[in-house]
């Protein structure tokens, strides 16, 4: 915002949806075409692997 970095501290429902999408991603992480887009856009690492 006007050139500061920006930041927000984590909600709940942003935590609780993260967790869902993770657990849903298990259900999916076999499928290649999924994966390559992923690891395409950088999002991989947000759902294959829990940083807490």
């Amino acid at each position: 915002m006007n050139g500061q970095i920006f930041q927000q501290k984590t909600f709940k429902y942003q935590a609780n949806t993260l967790d869902e999408l993770r657990r849903k991603f298990q259900m999916v992480a076999d499928e290649p075409a999924l994966i390559q887009l992923l690891e395409q856009t950088d999002c991989l690492s947000f759902l294959s692997a829990d940083p807490r």
